[in-house]
C-alpha cells in the first residue's frame, strides 16, 4: 500500500470512527510509543482510538508515565465487535498479535505501519 493510500485511508476516518491500534505481544518501547502517538494524533482529530495490547499479559509499567498509558485495553476489555480501521504497528507477522488478530479479521479495514521486513 503506498503512502498516499494511507493518507487516505486515515483522511476518510469521521468523528463517528473507532480505530483499535496493537502492536506486537511483549510490547517494547517503540510498540508502546507507536501505539499511543497514533491514539493521540487521532483523537486530537476528533477520532475515537482504542490502544489494544496484543494478549492478556500487563502493558510493561516501565512506560506507564507515557501520555494514555492507562487507556491501554486487553482483547478481552474491549466491548466492541469490529473497528472502522484496525492499525497493526511494529510487527509484520500476524501471530505476534496473539488474541488482538481477531480484530483484524472482523474491521472494516486495516493497515500495516512497521519498519520490520516480514518473516518468511
Amino acid at each position: 500500500m503506498s503512502f498516499e493510500s494511507v493518507l487516505a485511508t486515515i483522511d476518510a476516518l469521521t468523528t463517528e470512527s473507532v480505530v483499535g491500534i496493537c502492536a506486537h505481544t511483549r510490547p517494547d518501547g517503540d510498540a508502546i510509543g507507536s501505539v499511543l502517538a497514533l491514539v493521540h494524533a487521532l483523537g486530537s482529530s476528533g477520532v475515537s482510538a482504542v490502544p489494544l495490547l496484543a494478549d492478556e499479559a500487563s502493558a510493561p509499567s516501565t512506560y506507564g508515565w507515557l501520555h494514555d498509558f492507562s487507556a491501554y485495553k486487553m482483547p478481552s476489555q474491549v466491548a466492541l465487535e469490529r473497528f472502522d480501521l484496525f492499525i497493526v504497528v511494529d510487527t509484520p507477522n500476524v501471530a505476534r498479535l496473539a488474541g488482538g488478530s481477531v480484530y483484524l479479521d472482523r474491521s472494516d479495514a486495516s493497515l500495516l505501519i512497521d519498519h520490520h521486513p516480514p518473516l518468511d
